[in-house]
């Protein structure tokens, strides 16, 4: 493959690291120049991140067709990219059919050639014998900025793509795993979406001696959950309690959610309480100290969430409401700053759990608050005594980026519910259920603010020109939190490159230090409200084609009626905490006193002291 010029990088298809030779019109070479005349002014791109395999088709029905520099008619595939400065992105790809390919960096103020706005920067080909190939996307990036990569082809065919982040030894086996199983895009359907990918979970310890009778113990769907808790032991339990929580009330097993929920709740209020021992702890934090998954607020005020929807069941207005009221507590406070609340659907739970109380006054501040912070949530009619609670969607995922993988970026996932989405309805009644939660707004903002990434509990916003406002400052500060895993990340090869992550551009080379993407992906990208006068609510249609998969009714009798629905088959999704990294084993060896602690957990858990 011939070398390439991009963004003033001379890159060479071994990728030589580091070279950074300015710009230079004379390195541009005939090809980029002959790529500058294909006319890619109407190419639809499709959102891409590092780490996923995607499948293209080049036919009539996808992607776009565009005029070649000779005028013939090419199928076109684009993917586009938000990068940073010195993030590196690597590509290999496999085709049935000849296809070319060119790089693109965006420029606003660039008004020459068939592509205004764009410089293209690279013109190469690979040949149609679905021999896997490097597509050479980068090397060192020196402006930060939006790129693609357009690939077209003359004839129909398939191309399987795959992306890497080449902080991560990704080599061809590698990728040719990964591409194994690609995703069928649609350009047209996915043109108007964030870049989106799916984390793979990694159960990161062995089971001990007599688990497998113990887990034999357990319902049969809820197994894999106890497993994961198992294997996993401290580095993982809030994590695997809070899945193993939502899939028992999922699968009614209500007694299994509440003690799961209560152990995953029990390790984040060491930490993360409203209280002067807390606050005394998260001052000092170090990287040894923290290697046990805390999550980030939005996924500890989920389990808070899930814990007040069980106290709601049972009748227990008084502890549902301080656990609504913590859920809010803990958007605001991450590990190394506080941020005004901007979680409404918590303030709107906890009024209606204080009307349940019999406290209006409470109510009526808990509900003024969320409708301050979201004005579709208005205080419910008081003749209503039934809350339906419909969750929709998958949540958000977390992944590294760029050079040393320091930073932690939050994404949709592929299953994440559009703002635009028509709300669920109520079959038979035209009873309206409103957007109330959005957890991936939630998980990407802090005090109602977006951000871009994070690093040492530390988030770097956007500014105006829609770039990271100051990269080199995010890059020092601290050491403590996000960045917890350590070591090389040679060996981890195409598991962890399922994940991104976003580095500064004053980072060490040296620095082995790696962003920690563990994350809660059993959680829904949306949750809807309604209340109602009557306590039987009919099932709940979220489409025209999806109802609901799991139902929770409220126990009889009560002041207060709820009725929880998912569209998600919650007992279905993976067990153990995606991102988590195959050499954790080896750091849990040298951290003091860490197998310890995980082996005291798996006997406790077994002998049910737990």
């Amino acid at each position: 493959m011939a070398s390439l010029v991009f963004l003033g990088g001379f890159v060479s298809n071994n990728h030589v690291k580091g070279a950074l030779l300015g710009v230079s019109l004379l390195a541009i070479s005939a090809q980029a120049i002959a790529a500058d005349k294909i006319d890619q002014r109407n190419v639809t791109s499709i959102p891409a991140v590092a780490g996923e395999a995607y499948l293209v088709e080049f036919n009539e029905n996808q992607g776009t067709i565009i005029t070649g520099k000779k005028g013939e008619r090419l199928y076109a595939h684009s993917f586009k990219f938000d990068l940073l400065k010195k993030e590196r992105i690597g590509c290999w790809a496999q085709t049935n059919t000849d296809v070319r390919f060119a790089h693109a960096h965006e420029r606003p103020d660039r008004d020459k050639g068939p592509r205004p706005g764009w410089k293209v920067s690279s013109d190469s080909k690979i040949k149609g014998k679905n021999k896997i190939k490097e597509c050479d996307f980068g090397g060192v990036i020196s402006d930060a900025g939006r790129y693609d990569i357009t690939f077209t082809a003359e004839r129909p065919g398939t191309m399987r793509v795959y992306f890497y982040n080449e902080a991560l030894k990704t080599n061809k086996d590698l990728a040719s795993v990964e591409m194994s199983s690609a995703r069928l895009v649609d350009a047209n359907e996915m043109a108007g979406l964030p870049a989106m990918a799916a984390g793979m979970p990694v159960y990161m310890g062995i089971m001990p001696e007599g688990g497998t009778s113990w887990l034999s113990t357990k319902p049969e769907k809820l197994r894999p959950y106890f497993a994961a808790l198992l294997r996993d032991a401290e580095y993982n339990a809030v994590g695997n309690f809070a899945k193993l929580g939502v899939a028992a009330m999922a699968e009614g097993e209500i007694a299994i959610a509440e003690w799961a929920l209560d152990h995953s709740l029990d390790r984040i209020e060491a930490i993360y309480a409203d209280d002067e021992v807390a606050k005394a702890a998260r001052s000092k934090f170090t990287e040894e100290s923290i290697k046990d998954f805390k999550g980030d607020p939005y996924e500890r005020a989920m389990a808070y969430y899930y814990r007040g929807l069980l106290y709601l069941r049972e009748g227990d207005f008084g502890n549902a409401r301080a656990s609504f009221a913590s859920a809010e507590y803990q958007d605001t406070v991450s590990e190394a700053e506080e941020f005004q609340s901007d979680f409404g659907l918590m303030n709107y739970l906890a009024g209606w759990s204080a009307r349940c109380l019999g406290n209006e006054a409470l109510a009526g501040d808990a509900f003024a608050a969320a409708q301050r912070m979201d004005s579709t949530l208005v205080a419910p009619e008081s003749s209503d005594k039934t809350l339906i609670v419909a969750e929709a969607g998958q949540g958000p995922v977390k992944q590294r980026r760029g050079r040393g993988m320091q930073m932690v970026g939050v994404y949709h996932s592929y299953g994440f519910t559009k703002p635009d989405a028509a709300p669920p309805v109520i079959e038979g009644t035209d009873l309206a259920l409103y957007r109330a939660g959005d957890i991936s707004y939630q998980a990407t903002t802090r005090g109602g603010r977006q951000f871009d990434a994070i690093m040492n509990g530390k988030v770097a916003y956007k500014n105006t020109m829609g770039t990271l406002a100051d990269l080199s400052t995010v890059a020092s500060i601290g050491s403590s939190l996000l960045s917890d895993q350590l070591g090389s990340l040679g060996g981890i090869g195409g598991m962890l490159g399922m994940f991104g992550g976003i580095a500064g551009n004053s980072l060490s080379d040296a620095t082995k230090a790696s962003a920690d993407v563990r994350y809660w992906d059993s959680l829904p990208d949306a949750v809807f409200v309604g209340t109602a006068n009557a306590k039987s609510i009919p099932k709940v249609r979220f489409s025209p084609a999806a109802t609901e998969r799991h139902r929770m009714v409220s126990e009889d009798g009560l002041k207060c009626n709820l009725v929880w629905v998912s569209d998600r088959d919650l007992s279905a999704v993976a067990a153990g905490l995606a991102g988590t990294p195959l050499e954790a084993p080896k750091w849990r060896e040298k951290e003091d006193g860490a197998q310890a602690r995980d082996d005291a957990f798996r006997q406790n858990l077994m002998a049910g002291t737990i």
